[in-house]
């Protein structure tokens, strides 16, 4: 690797997760200092158990990691879990865990970290959102669209905010990975080539490298952006009969 993090600390929640563990695993291979914040422990990186749902939790783990480094630099959020449910077959109860996992998180990750960000003066943000519902609809999908549109249009707004502090926000539209397909088996029907281009499901280690990225020097002048990876999967005009 180029060290292009070497002397950052970041922050990854969610990072026991297929993506986040990758983007931690890529973080620290790039030099930077990396602590994962989740209720799962991951091997190689600095890790303060954290229920990301609990702002409180998630305030004292900020309030640690930047009283350990002095600093806090990065702060990539991964969390989430994948959703697939006919829209009235859903409950209440399904509506808050997407929410609360999905969304809610990542804004008590930015609450807590962004002062400490503000205080310095620099910092950089990276939100991963799903691509199911980033930028199109689908079917059986509806709260795991509305969350991911959601952090994506989130994540825009507080660019605005923070951008003239020095902060950089931006985010990913991830595409359909293995684990999304054993979770929500209706999905398989996407890796179709009409769908996706390259035909084929994406690796968590392809989004670590756009989370490195965005993270690194090299998009100093990146921010609100919304970087796609998914292979293609461009729009609802590739969709087939398949997917019904």
């Amino acid at each position: 690797m180029s060290g292009r993090l070497n002397g950052k600390v970041a922050i990854v929640t969610g990072g026991a997760g297929p993506i986040g563990s990758a983007i931690a695993k890529a973080y620290a291979a790039e030099g930077a200092q990396v602590v994962v914040a989740d209720i799962n422990a991951v091997d190689g990186v600095d890790f303060v158990e954290t229920d990301m749902k609990d702002r409180e939790q998630v305030k004292a783990m900020a309030k640690a990691v930047a009283d350990k480094y002095g600093k806090i630099d990065i702060l990539a959020n991964a969390n989430g879990i994948y959703f697939s449910k006919p829209f009235l077959e859903c409950t209440d109860e399904d509506w808050w865990n997407v929410m609360d996992t999905n969304l809610l998180t990542d804004i008590y990750a930015m609450w807590e970290v962004l002062p400490y960000m503000i205080e310095a003066k620099s910092g950089a943000v990276v939100n991963i959102a799903s691509k199911i519902g980033a930028n199109r609809p689908n079917n059986e999908a509806a709260f795991q669209s509305f969350a991911s549109g959601a952090l994506v249009h989130v994540s825009k707004c507080i660019n605005m905010d923070m951008a003239k502090e020095g902060i950089r926000v931006n985010c990913i539209s991830a595409g359909i990975t293995e684990d999304a397909i054993e979770a929500a088996p209706l999905w398989k029907n996407f890796i179709d080539p009409g769908v996706i281009p390259m035909g084929r499901t994406m690796k968590p280690e392809e989004v670590a490298g756009a989370a490195v990225y965005l993270a690194s020097d090299e998009a100093s002048f990146v921010s609100g952006a919304l970087i796609e990876v998914d292979g293609g999967w461009v729009g609802g005009e590739h969709m087939t009969a398949r997917d019904c």
